[in-house]
């Protein structure tokens, strides 16, 4: 358990080593028993390079749980930034809250939660399925990662799917879950009641057990898949409080977890983004570490 600063190690530094290469992408995959909205892109590394079956990243974007797609911008950074590092990176839509006069504003026409989860739990699910396998997708190497909203989801999905809630899962069997090795929480929340609340809410007097019931804070006991919180310092979307926060509630949980506060970084950063090495850096030493990054393979031609 730790927090750690920005010094740029010669160990990150080789995860640079190599020229970026395109991904082989699949684009808009449905998910069997996940939401109309519930669609996924896959990004698979250089067959010739990586053969037979790779690690998986489960990538959940953000955008308020009601704006965002699987097909941004960062989220294709980072899916063909780790295909290029051996992951197999599922990219996900998942249903969002919808509005009369649009995002966040005239009140709510369509309540999301917990359909959001349930697209999660439907994607893990297909991890294990023999469509995935064809992709090169090894379901006992998983790791989630959420950007802002997707962050909340991603934790949630490493959290909260095995419990008695079964809900939560759209009542699927936890056998059909796979184990979930690491969680990358990129800029999100962890507790409702501290930033989110006015999305989730109904307006009733259930809104405080709804907002218990859907934080990952809820749910931290030992035993948990290693968490890494990243945020930048400058963040005023999701203050960078709340990521000090949660690290201090992993670690009294007795959750094996990082803490990589980005200095001068904002809301919205891309893992894999040229400008963002040290970040990435971290991001896939943390998955090294965990048992979620191949080992490096030759570019062609060399000996």
């Amino acid at each position: 358990m730790k927090a750690t600063g920005f010094i740029l190690s010669s160990v990150i530094s080789l995860w640079f080593a190599a020229s970026l290469r395109a991904a082989v992408v699949t684009n808009d995959i449905t998910i069997p028993g996940g939401s109309p909205s519930a669609r996924m892109d896959v990004y698979q590394p250089e067959p010739e390079r990586w053969p037979g079956l790779r690690p998986v990243v489960l990538m959940i974007h953000g955008g308020g749980w009601a704006i965002g797609d699987k097909a941004d911008k960062r989220e294709q950074i980072t899916g063909n930034a780790f295909a290029e590092k051996g992951l197999v990176v599922v990219s996900l839509n998942y249903d969002l809250f919808r509005y009369r006069d649009g995002p966040w504003k005239g009140g709510k026409i369509h309540e999301a939660w917990p359909r959001n989860l349930q697209d999660v739990a439907a994607a893990l699910c297909w991890l294990k399925s023999v469509e995935a396998r064809s992709y090169g997708i090894d379901s006992g190497r998983v790791a989630l990662l959420g950007y802002s909203a997707g962050a909340h989801l991603a934790l949630m999905g490493a959290y909260a799917l095995d419990g008695n809630d079964a809900e939560l899962r759209g009542n699927r069997p936890v056998a059909d879950l796979p184990a979930v090795r690491a969680v990358i929480s990129v800029y999100g929340t962890h507790d409702l009641r501290l930033f989110g609340a006015n999305i989730f809410k109904r307006g009733d007097a259930g809104d405080e057990e709804l907002l218990a019931r859907a934080s990952p804070v809820t749910y931290l006991r030992k035993g948990l898949p290693p968490t890494l919180v990243m945020h930048g310092d400058k963040d005023v979307t999701i203050s960078p409080e709340i990521a000090r926060a949660f690290a201090s509630r992993l670690g009294e949980a007795g959750v094996k977890y990082e803490l990589v506060m980005a200095p001068g970084r904002k809301h919205g950063f891309a893992l894999g983004a040229k400008e963002e090495r040290e970040c990435t850096g971290f991001a896939l030493k943390f998955l090294d570490d965990n048992g979620i990054l191949p080992p490096a393979q030759p570019l062609h031609g060399d000996k």
